[in-house]
């Protein structure tokens, strides 16, 4: 098993629910504050183009599990035989 996930392992979670996302839908729900995510402390990515450069989020299994639960719509099934909630919202401090 990979330690450290990354957005991308994010990313194809929700494409196994069913719904397509991008990586800079990522980075706007975290800028509106809805999405917040563990990120590098040592370990930054330089940005290409326009985007400001950021530390590299660190994911788990569970958060990548946290996020998709949260941000499908109320009641959708997913795969460990549990319920999506339609919150919007997900910080990792506050994760079961």
């Amino acid at each position: 098993m990979i330690a450290n996930l990354t957005i991308r392992h994010l990313i194809e979670a929700f494409e196994k629910a069913g719904v397509r996302v991008s990586p800079s839908w990522v980075r706007r729900q975290e800028d509106k504050g809805n999405l917040i995510l563990p990120r590098s402390t040592t370990n930054f990515k330089m940005a290409q183009g326009a985007r400001r450069p950021g530390a590299v989020r660190y994911l788990t299994s569970d958060i990548i599990k946290g996020v998709v639960k949260a941000f499908l719509p109320e009641g959708t099934p997913l795969p460990d035989k549990i319920k999506a909630t339609g919150t919007g919202y997900y910080n990792y401090k506050n994760a079961k």
